[in-house]
């Protein structure tokens, strides 16, 4: 299976290092071809809010830079997934910065059809990929794996992936036992997304 992982490990001595290379190898390990976006080395600027990308240039951000690359990544991949250090349960500023520019993956139009009721945007595009994150947190936080756990199922259902999975690693487990976090999420992706939601 194709992938795509976008990292948002710091560049230079962060703990959290260990848990992207036990989730680089479960991602080898699980046979997947992996393109690897190290996010703090990409020269990406944030979204700006204007909507051309919905309105004069559809399905791409007016603003060139690696978001442009990555998006055309998001698209061609089986499997997307995000790695980030948290805080407070939320992506660092890299990956939020990534994945506020992929709103022009989707329409401009709100679908309202969903059966949990819930708006989400229309797709733009007749394929999207799975959605794996993985959270990495420097001591176990109950809250903030919850909070993590609820933003990727709504990443997920606004970027119309067809499956999705979560997790959290943390620097008290040992890399082994990380790796084989990772495997077992990315082993969840094969469930349908009914059976697959929290």
């Amino acid at each position: 299976m194709r992938a795509v992982l976008f990292d948002a490990t710091p560049p230079v001595g962060d703990a959290c290092r260990q848990g992207s290379d036990a989730l680089r190898r479960a991602l080898s390990d699980a046979g997947h071809a992996v393109d690897v976006f190290p996010l703090a080395e990409l020269p990406m600027a944030p979204c700006r809010g204007c909507f051309a990308c919905w309105t004069a240039t559809p399905g791409r951000c007016p603003v060139s830079d690696a978001s442009e690359i990555a998006a055309r990544a998001y698209l061609a991949s089986e499997l997307a997934v995000f790695f980030s250090p948290l805080s407070f349960g939320a992506w660092s500023f890299q990956a939020k910065k990534l994945l506020d520019r992929m709103i022009c993956l989707v329409s401009p139009f709100f679908d309202t059809t969903h059966a949990s009721g819930l708006t989400r945007h229309k797709p733009r595009y007749a394929r999207y990929p799975a959605l794996l994150g993985v959270g990495w947190l420097s001591t176990p936080d109950r809250e903030a794996q919850h909070i993590f756990a609820r933003l990727v199922e709504r990443n997920a259902f606004n970027l119309r992936a067809p499956a999705w999975a979560q997790l959290t690693l943390s620097h008290d487990r040992p890399w082994s036992a990380q790796r084989e976090a990772c495997l077992a999420a990315l082993d969840s992706l094969a469930t349908p997304p009914e059976e697959n939601a929290s």
